[in-house]
């Protein structure tokens, strides 16, 4: 019995601490939590990225935007990039799902082209690229903050965005597991050592018994 329990014990103590490594190590959650389009966007002179996606994390925000050429981003409050936007055709990026990892947006039609916002003194920042920007999400001052992204007004605005921010999944069983993992293990030797004395202890019995019959026949 004792050799079956001691038995039972090891597996369970080795599952344990497989459990418990590999929430730390191979099945630990990725730092950088990273949302993607679950879709392409339409072909439109803007795309506005909205507060909510700079919300979905209380620290560091990344927006990564990919075009195939150049273009500008710029930030302003979001009452002003609605005004410019008007009756133009653009995709909103309205914000983020945190769970499944998807960058919620739409595709509103309207006009063709639009001034090019580049320039504007209505923006408190605005930021140039050509193919690739990061912009850390920061807001200037209180309200609501939108960045509006475009090529010329004209050609297509980038359309490639991804948001990335420090991922808070924890795994509060993996070191719970561990410890229980190395306490099933210790049981389990412990058992094993006293089963492996018992038996031998019958048995050195049952020699000396049959030694003494042995011995008093003669």
């Amino acid at each position: 019995m004792r050799i079956l329990s001691a038995v039972v014990a090891l597996l369970l103590g080795a599952a344990a601490l497989l459990v418990g490594i590999g929430q730390k190590t191979f099945w630990a959650p990725p730092e950088i939590a990273t949302a993607t389009l679950s879709a392409p966007l339409q072909d439109a002179p803007l795309t506005v990225i909205e507060p909510a996606v700079g919300e979905v994390h209380a620290d560091a925000v990344d927006i990564t935007i990919e075009s195939s050429g150049e273009f500008t981003a710029a930030l302003g409050r979001s009452g002003d990039v609605e005004a410019w936007v008007g009756d133009a055709r653009h995709n909103v990026v309205s914000g983020v799902d945190a769970e499944e990892w998807i960058l919620n947006a739409e595709y509103v039609d309207g006009e063709a082209e639009v001034p090019n916002p580049a320039g504007s003194d209505l923006w408190v920042a605005t930021e140039t690229a050509d193919g690739q920007l990061v912009h850390r999400w920061t807001e200037p001052a209180e309200g609501d903050w939108s960045l509006l992204l475009s090529a010329d007004g004209t050609e297509p605005a980038p359309a490639t965005i991804t948001v990335t921010w420090p991922n808070d999944a924890s795994t509060p069983f993996a070191v719970p597991a561990i410890i229980a993992g190395a306490l099933l293990i210790v049981l389990g030797l412990a058992l094993a050592v006293r089963a492996g004395r018992g038996g031998r202890g019958r048995g050195g019995q049952a020699w000396d018994t049959a030694f003494t019959h042995r011995g008093g026949g003669q």
